[in-house]
Parts: C-alpha cells; sequence; structure tokens
C-alpha cells in the first residue's frame, strides 16, 4: 500500500493544523458539532486548566533492548 503525497498552500496547512489542535483539546466533547469561537475558547479556559494539573505520563522499556518510550498527552501508544 504506498502513501498517496497531499501539498497544502500555506494557508491550508494552517487550516488543518488548527483543526487538529482543536481535536486534540475538544476530543469528542463537542458531540460532532464544532464549537463556534466563542464557545472554544469557553471550553479551553475551563478545561484546559484541570487536564494541565490531571496528567499521565508512562515510560515504557523493552526486556531485551534499550528501546524507552515516553507516552504522554500528546502522544499516542502504537
Amino acid at each position: 500500500m504506498a502513501a498517496e503525497i497531499v501539498s497544502l498552500d500555506r494557508q491550508a496547512a494552517s487550516s488543518v493544523d488548527a483543526y487538529l489542535e482543536y481535536r486534540r483539546i475538544v476530543g469528542d466533547d463537542d458531540g460532532g458539532k464544532l464549537f463556534t469561537p466563542e464557545e472554544y475558547e469557553a471550553y479551553k479556559k475551563r478545561v484546559l486548566p484541570m487536564r494541565a494539573t490531571n496528567r499521565l505520563y508512562v515510560s515504557w522499556t523493552a526486556d531485551r533492548t534499550l528501546d524507552c518510550k515516553l507516552i504522554g498527552p500528546e502522544t499516542r501508544c502504537f
């Protein structure tokens, strides 16, 4: 299976980055309907302080190798 290359101009890339940040912050809390900019700012003001004090980090090492993975809120474990 070959990967497809997608090229975006600067504005489109910025929009994609903004959406990915939104999804990292909001997740499924919006019920599938994007928050308005005002709702999004209010959500961030309410939720981000709680997340900053309630974080989970995991360190993983392989038994037979020197591999070590740090997994935190911005990374997914695959």
